[in-house]
């Protein structure tokens, strides 16, 4: 079979922000590389949402009156204004997480006004508000920066036009009871990756079935891919343990 693969989209809140670590710069880019490199080296297509590619992050919004989701505003008068289960405070927390809204704020184009979704000095607003952080993830600011969240994106597309084995490869999954690291192969014929991935925000120990295949450690030759960068994959490897949100793609 052959799957649609995808984090994002206009009913889903920003990955970011629901499974990774949006609370500062390097947490946000760290998390969304580590997702990145998940959904891409799978088996499958993969769907990249608007901005996913920039790190985008939930819109965070503090007041209903920003909510423009029907779902959400309906949600929230049902709950804390007609049935008083919930307070208003945990309401707008769980909107922030989970609101479709997240998903759905301005294309973050550059640093100006409305992002440069529309002009600076337009007459009239988006029709929902821009995400604050435009000024600091935007596309402007990380078209040219190869360590971006985008630029790694090209990295990973490019990874998927140039090698068979992660296009059209086969899938197996490697350790498949840890609770910090999600490990899987690619296999076509003789060649075969391995994908390892830390998806928490500590570090984490290798699992065992992956040490197994990596035997006496590996070469920075053997390193396709990593969220940090090669050398430091390959002192990962060498001493058994993965920081924080760290990915590698391995050539075994």
């Amino acid at each position: 079979g052959w799957a649609s693969l995808f984090f994002c989209n206009h009913d889903q809140p920003r990955v970011v922000s629901r499974w990774g670590n949006d609370s500062d710069r390097e947490s946000r880019e760290l998390s969304a590389k580590a997702f990145g490199m998940l959904l891409h080296m799978h088996r499958g297509t993969p769907y990249i949402y608007e901005g996913e590619e920039l790190g985008m992050t939930n819109a965070h919004f503090t007041e209903l009156g920003q909510y423009r989701d029907l779902e959400a505003i309906n949600a929230y008068r049902q709950r804390v204004e007609e049935a008083r289960c919930q307070s208003p405070e945990s309401m707008m927390a769980a909107l922030a997480l989970i609101g479709r809204d997240n998903s759905r704020t301005p294309m973050q184009w550059d640093a100006s006004r409305y992002a440069g979704f529309t002009p600076a000095d337009a007459a009239t607003e988006p029709w929902i508000g821009v995400n604050p952080n435009h000024v600091e993830i935007n596309a402007a600011e990380e078209f040219d920066d190869p360590d971006s969240v985008y630029g790694f994106y090209k990295k990973l597309i490019a990874m998927r036009h140039d090698n068979a084995t992660v296009a059209t490869g086969e899938w197996n999954l490697v350790a498949a009871d840890s609770e910090q690291v999600y490990a899987f192969t690619r296999t076509s014929g003789d060649d075969t990756i391995l994908v390892v991935v830390n998806l928490t925000d500590r570090s984490a120990g290798l699992p065992g079935e992956v040490a197994e295949l990596l035997g006496d450690g590996v070469a920075e030759s053997q390193i396709l891919l990593s969220t940090y960068d090669v050398a430091h994959g390959v002192k990962s490897i060498a001493r058994g343990e993965l920081a924080r949100w760290e990915g590698v793609v391995i050539q075994l």
